[in-house]
């Protein structure tokens, strides 16, 4: 295992520092940048990526973390546990469709994304005291469908909450940008994660609890975040058209 500070870990975490500098400097230069400097000054956008980053990481970490209880501490074959997931997709397959067409445009997305950051937290701290041998229909079942609910919150509101202060004609780069939050946000607590509980010395149990915490760490820091950001439901800023939250989507999509 190579740790934080070897050698080959701050080699690539400085070419990755050299090339994302580069990135910014040549976008400042270019007359057609892909990255406008005046959407990253949107106070609205920076903050509804920063949301992304933290709840969609601690979602992601979620799932990993879970998947080796799974089949580490619980036994199950891949199998198993792919089918037990479906109880969480099944949930958030529903709630997203209800957020994206009624829930959004009526209590709105940053409420929302707010809420699902809050389950997170409560799902993440929840399975820090997990016993030795927790029953899925008694633990993971009500966990699993409460994250369901979550995500199903969580993918839809934040989208909106990224496109609601931004023009139709700059709708694809906040797209893009939350795009790349997600995975970012993903690779960076899964690592969190996984040093938290690698680093464990003690039983994999107990490493795992120490990992959930540091989920739980990211999905406080999504409520804090969103906390900031108070998205109105139908908010246009000026010149730009007046979108449903169907129409933002759709747009979102496009």
């Amino acid at each position: 295992m190579q740790g934080w500070t070897h050698s080959t870990t701050l080699a690539a975490a400085a070419a990755a520092a050299v090339l994302l500098i580069t990135f910014v400097v040549t976008e400042r230069r270019t007359r057609n940048p892909l990255i406008p400097t005046r959407l990253l000054r949107n106070r609205s956008l920076a903050l509804a990526n920063l949301a992304v980053l933290t709840g969609y990481g601690s979602f992601f970490a979620f799932i990993f973390l879970t998947n080796l209880l799974m089949q580490q501490q619980m036994g199950y074959s891949p199998t198993k546990t792919g089918l037990s997931w479906l109880v969480l997709t099944a949930t958030a397959f529903v709630v997203a469709g209800l957020t994206g067409a009624v829930l959004a445009d009526k209590f709105g997305a940053s409420r929302l994304v707010a809420l699902a950051s809050l389950l997170m937290l409560a799902c993440s701290l929840w399975m820090t005291t997990l016993p030795a041998h927790p029953s899925f229909a008694t633990t993971l079942l009500p966990i699993f469908v409460i994250a369901g609910v979550a995500i199903g919150f969580f993918a839809p509101a934040s989208q909106i909450a990224a496109l609601a202060d931004t023009t139709p004609a700059d709708f694809g780069v906040p797209s893009g940008l939350v795009e790349t939050s997600r995975e970012f946000g993903g690779s960076l607590v899964i690592a969190a994660a996984s040093t938290a509980l690698l680093s464990s010395p003690a039983p994999f149990l107990s490493g795992l609890h120490t990992a959930y915490l540091a989920v739980a760490i990211s999905a406080a820091l999504g409520v804090v975040v969103t906390t900031l950001n108070r998205i109105p439901t139908r908010k246009s800023p000026q010149g730009a058209e007046s979108l449903s939250i169907p129409a933002l989507l759709d747009r979102a999509a496009d």
